[in-house]
């Protein structure tokens, strides 16, 4: 039987690089406080390498995963790019690592990336600015 994880129990992190490692902990370097990326005044243009880090942590079975993603204007960067089926097993997390090398954007403001589990859909966003 399969329990669909709830929208609360679904963390989000973005940094430079996630690894997940034996025991289920993830090495995670680069975090960006908030999922705000800094760009310098001046930047035409963020080449970068960055990582999304989706931790389940209720529902159980197993479920189609896809993921997208969508710039500030609305141009789709990504749609329903398959990941893998993922198990989510009760009481264990589901960690689902998605790495974008090289990240290129010439846009900044809110990018919209969301996590499907079979069909259901678990938005978050993150925001690339200027730095003050």
């Amino acid at each position: 039987m399969t329990a669909v994880p709830s929208d609360a129990a679904v963390n989000f992190l973005l940094a430079e690089s996630v690894r997940q490692e034996l025991g289920g902990k993830l090495t995670i370097i680069g975090l960006y406080p908030g999922n705000q990326i800094t760009i310098p005044k001046g930047t035409k243009q963020l080449v970068t390498s960055i990582a999304f880090a989706f931790i389940v942590l209720d529902g159980d079975g197993t479920f189609s995963t896809t993921f997208s993603l969508r710039a500030p204007s609305g141009k789709v960067i990504f749609k329903d790019d398959f990941l893998q089926r993922s198990v989510k097993n009760p009481g264990e997390p589901l960690i689902v690592l998605i790495a974008v090398q090289p990240f290129v954007t010439d846009e900044t403001g809110k990018f919209d990336i969301s996590l499907h589990l079979d069909s259901a859909t678990y938005p978050r966003s993150f925001t690339v600015d200027f730095a003050p």
